[in-house]
């Protein structure tokens, strides 16, 4: 999203990133305080936020620990299920 920024009268733009929650959907402009969590066949890792990560498409966007959790515990369960079982 591109905004100008208030009182410059040059047309200066900056540019907001806008963040949503990938398990609850939560929008925000600041990412602090928000978590990165990222998943493979054996493992599941959680990071602070980083804005060098954002374009990694395999990074979940947490706004919180009550989301890592959810997330952690999704991904468990996905690994746990035997292949063609339904979860």
């Amino acid at each position: 999203m591109l905004n100008e920024k208030p009182g410059d009268s040059g047309g200066i733009m900056s540019i907001k990133q806008v963040i949503a929650c990938d398990v609850c959907g939560k929008i925000s402009e600041n990412q602090k305080g928000w978590l990165m969590g990222d998943t493979g066949p054996e493992w599941f890792s959680v990071r602070l936020w980083s804005n060098g990560m954002l374009q990694n498409k395999t990074i979940l966007h947490l706004c919180s620990t009550v989301c890592c959790h959810e997330a952690l515990k999704d991904d468990i369960a996905k690994k746990l299920t035997p292949v063609g079982a339904k979860p």
